[in-house]
């Protein structure tokens, strides 16, 4: 290596503190061996096959993570060195990890974000082409921490660890296992997922970890874990993550001790959003100052943008200082904005630019500038309520309300607070639903005020379900207003909506099964369903990632558990377990394998009738559900149950039509295949008869005026002349030039004779559509004879030159089909291309079309097992939504009385239905359209 770069790999390390410009050039010596590619063109790279390579890069890759967390300076070396080895040697089992790695780097020395997300997305793209499920765990964490939110949506980015920690957890890769799960953690939390929700998921990891002896992971998901419940729980202390107020802070001295500035970092970096948020701001300046000590550990993750968004709006919420402590802050606050601007909304909008509004709004707001504050206020909640960033939304309302009351404006206060109120609790937080109840009662009485005592959503819901269940009633909310249970009862009762307006069985499938887990607690779901038809089939399977649909017997135990749902089957009775303590017969090799904490399993009844069932389980946390869940699930399981009943005969119905609709167009087409037929056959028979007249009289004609010919001869040599007047009319009738041209003549008829059978011939050819078998035919054949009965309008009128038709035909083999048939396809796609050249001709001089003729293309030839035969123009072509119909039976764009709208749907049904093939098209605004016949050989 050159630049006395390190030589970590096979090699003493001779920069142990490499400064700035050291990295600089270790990046430069990789960019010179990318060179002029593309960075997702190094996926072309061959495997690395030197085993000493392999070994050095394995070895090295296993300390990364340690330099990274301690913030060692050999954390960019090591990484700079496995991406040059793997550049120069091709792709090691390591190097999705190596290349996620010096993906952070690209994005955060060289501000490079463009470059650094493709590197992570060529870690990602390597660690699946290597197909070694072992090396996967390690992209996925890292690149789902630090790479992809830079350019997407933080939402989108949570499949990346989750999937990481399954797969770390199959291969026994416990460490990151952690890392994936603390991953999911900080980007679900930042990235504005609901309390609620994550504060179960996160607590099973912890509770996973911990399980797992993974404390150093474990820790950090307590840490996330502890503040949103300090978010949910009203706290005395609400920064102290802690189980009390009165216990001490335990871990702060073990991550000291451990020098961990990555759990450093995010330690104080909830604590400082806790104490921001509760108004606690002398604590929160305390936290900003020790976080900053800890800064390197949270570099490039959701953190980092955090720290600079909260560590702003603390810094204008304390400018009431000095002019000199004011300036200060204002210094403060432009710093965090250029970073926050130029590295993170610049490539990621959809995730900080509302954070930018927000502090710029507040920045306004103490600079004394309403009119621009009040506009950057607005672009801060449109921009978080648009990509559902509901914590930030409700952040962005509150301070505007405080801004609004403070110019005096009372009643446009109360809006916005009323606003921020409803935002904090769609996100759970009900700590801080409680700190603006106490400290703005005036300006949320309105939806405070009055109570309703008497509603109780829960006990609504139980009145509204049909079934024998009947879970205890829950306890009374210790909240000061119902707020939140309303908020939920009116997401629930959505829910069943959404249930009931929908009838399209698939549909109903995936959004039944995504609707009861996201409302049950559960990990997993799998919904049972059974039909006079079928029988019982496993119908979906739905976990917080992905929905499967599918039709899969009940034969399969290690896919879901036969023994409970034939218990429930028989009862009809809903089973719920906590840690498998039960003494029910429901014990198999599903349940012992997986052992879920928590399983509920209910039965989808209508009107007595058991119809489906309904499997849930939650393989991290026991009592997952309480009676208040399943208050909630019964009421939606009454309604999917109505609403399955509706699909499955919308569904019947939707069969029925689809076969009338095939029965009519099949109609359609025999009776337009025989009427046709039948028209073609009975020209080509009306020609055959005068024909055969002709065939006939043209040959003793012949014979005639031979014998004739011959008699005159004999006349000739026997008699002279014959006279005077014999040799005047022999002049006169030009007798040699008879004997001449007369041969010459009645061959030309039997030329015009023969040329008037071929026709008849190809009219037969083209009308054999009787035949109930197929046969081997020439599709030339059927071409040609098609294009002899369209001749009449491919020639030249008044309003065009004739269209010319371009035949390019290949060595095709015969072919096993109806013939007819597909002449009557052949038929319908020439002519749609005469009309469409026609439809091109308006507006056209006949001197344009002289130079640029119409022209219709047809071309056949072999494609392995398949003949293809394509038949275009170069007309006007279509429209992209024209496209997507044009197939349809009924559509049309012709004229009303110029088309039916059935030509293509028979063309279709004719290709694939009746010989196996395909029908395919493709069609470009201004350059013509082609269709693509494929029949098997």
């Amino acid at each position: 290596m050159t630049r006395e770069s390190p030589t970590v790999y096979g090699g003493e390390l001779s920069t142990p503190s490499p400064t700035e410009e050291d990295l600089q050039g270790y990046t430069g010596e990789i960019q010179a061996l990318i060179g002029d590619r593309d960075v997702l063109d190094l996926v072309h790279l061959p495997v690395m096959t030197q085993r000493e390579t392999l070994a050095a890069l394995q070895i090295g890759n296993s300390i990364i993570p340690a330099t990274y967390i301690t913030g060692s300076s050999l954390f960019p070396v090591l990484v700079c060195s496995a991406v040059k080895l793997s550049i120069l040697h091709g792709h090691g089992a390591t190097s999705p990890f190596s290349y996620a790695c010096y993906g952070f780097l690209v994005c955060n020395i060289l501000r490079d974000v463009e470059n650094g997300v493709k590197f992570g997305q060529l870690a990602l793209t390597v660690a699946n082409q290597l197909d070694i499920k072992a090396v996967k765990p390690e992209p996925l964490a890292t690149v789902g921490l630090f790479i992809l939110h830079r350019q997407f949506l933080a939402q989108d980015t949570l499949n990346l660890p989750k999937e990481g920690y399954k797969i770390a957890l199959e291969v026994g890769n416990l460490d990151f296992a952690g890392r994936s799960a603390y991953t999911f953690c900080i980007n679900a939390f930042w990235g504005g997922q609901p309390l609620t929700t994550l504060e179960r998921e996160t607590y099973g990891y912890y509770h996973a970890l911990k399980q797992l002896h993974q404390q150093a992971t474990a820790d950090y998901c307590w840490i996330y874990w502890r503040s949103i419940l300090n978010l949910m729980e009203g706290r005395k202390h609400p920064s102290i993550l802690t189980e009390n107020d009165d216990q001490p802070e335990t871990l702060l001295p073990k991550l000291l001790a451990a020098h961990d500035l990555f759990g450093l970092y995010f330690f104080y970096l909830y604590k400082l959003m806790l104490a921001y948020l509760f108004g606690q701001l002398e604590v929160a300046q305390r936290y900003s100052t020790e976080l900053k000590t800890h800064f390197i550990g949270g570099v490039g993750t959701m953190g980092e943008p955090a720290f600079y968004f909260y560590d702003s709006l603390l810094a204008l919420a304390q400018f009431n200082g000095s002019v000199e402590q004011q300036a200060r802050l204002l210094e403060r606050v432009a710093h965090n904005l250029t970073h926050l601007k130029d590295h993170w909304a610049q490539y990621a909008p959809m995730n900080h630019q509302h954070k930018v509004d927000l502090i710029e709004a507040e920045k306004y707001r103490v600079l004394g500038q309403s009119a621009a504050a009040l506009e950057a206020y607005e672009r801060a909640i449109a921009g978080a309520k648009e990509h559902n960033y509901v914590q930030e939304e409700a952040l962005a309302c509150e301070c505007a309300a405080r801004f609004y009351r403070a110019w005096g404006k009372e009643k446009i206060a109360a809006v916005y607070m009323q606003e921020a109120y409803y935002s904090y609790s769609r996100w759970g937080a009900k700590a801080k639903t409680e700190q603006l109840e106490a400290r703005y009662p005036d300006l949320l009485h309105p939806i405070l005020q009055p109570k309703i005592p008497s509603f109780n959503a829960l006990d609504t819901l139980a009145t509204l379900s049909v079934g024998s269940f009947n879970p205890p009633s829950s306890s009374p909310s210790s909240s000061s207003s119902s707020i939140n249970t309303v908020l939920d009862f009116v997401a629930i009762l959505k829910a069943a909506q959404a249930l009931s307006s929908n009838i399209e069985l698939e549909s109903l499938l995936n959004q039944l099964t995504r609707i009861i887990l996201q409302h049950s607690g559960g990990d997993r779901c799998l919904l049972l369903l059974s039909t006079p038809e079928t029988g019982w089939q496993l119908r979906a399977i739905a976990t917080p990632e992905e929905t499967e649909l599918c039709n899969l017997a009940l034969n399969d135990g290690a896919q879901m558990p036969l023994e409970l749902i034939q218990y429930v089957q028989n009862t009809q009775h809903p089973v719920v377990i906590d840690d498998l303590k039960t003494d029910l017969p429901i014990w198999g090799d599903y349940l012992l394998e997986k052992q879920p904490k928590s399983i509920l399993c209910l039965p989808l009844v209508n009107q007595t009738q058991l119809i489906g069932i309904v499997y849930l389980e939650n393989r991290l946390a026991s009592g997952v559900f309480s009676s208040d869940h399943l208050l909630i699930l019964n009421f939606l399981c009454t309604q999917a149950a109505i609403s399955l009943e509706n699909a499955r005969l919308y569904q019947t119905t939707q069969t029925a039509l689809t076969n009338l609709q095939e029965a009519q167009l099949q109609i359609i087409q025999s009776e337009k295949m025989a009427s046709l037929g039948n028209l073609v056959a009975g020209v080509a028979h009306e020609i055959n008869n005068p024909l055969g007249f002709l065939q006939g009289s043209i040959q003793n004609t012949k014979d005639y005026m031979q014998d004739l010919l011959e008699h005159l001869d004999l006349y000739e040599q026997h008699y002279g002349d014959g006279g005077r007047v014999i040799a005047v009319h022999h002049q006169e009738i030009e007798l040699d030039f008879i004997r001449e041209d007369l041969p010459q003549l009645l061959q030309a008829m039997q030329g015009a004779i023969d040329r008037i059978g071929s026709i008849s011939k190809s009219l037969r050819t083209f009308s054999r559509g009787d035949t109930h078998e197929k046969i081997s035919a020439d599709l030339h054949a059927g071409l040609d004879s098609t294009l002899l009965i369209l001749k009449y309008r491919l020639k030249a009128n008044v309003k065009r030159p004739a269209i010319q038709v371009l035949r390019n035909y290949g060595d095709i083999p015969p072919v096993n089909c109806f013939l007819g048939q597909l002449n009557q396809v052949f038929m319908n796609l020439i002519a749609n291309a005469i009309d469409a050249l026609d439809e091109a001709s308006v507006g056209r001089s006949f001197g344009y079309l002289e130079t640029n003729p119409n022209q219709i293309t047809i071309q056949t030839q072999v494609q392995g097992k398949q003949v293809m035969i394509t038949i275009g123009d170069n007309g006007l072509g279509m429209s992209a939504e024209t496209q997507d119909h044009i197939f349809e039976q009924g559509f049309t764009t012709k004229a009303v009385g110029k088309g039916t709208g059935l030509g293509l749907a028979i063309a279709q049904q004719i290709i694939i239905e009746k010989h196996g093939g395909t029908l395919n098209m493709t069609s470009k605004p201004g350059q013509g359209t082609i269709f693509i016949i494929r029949l098997p050989i």
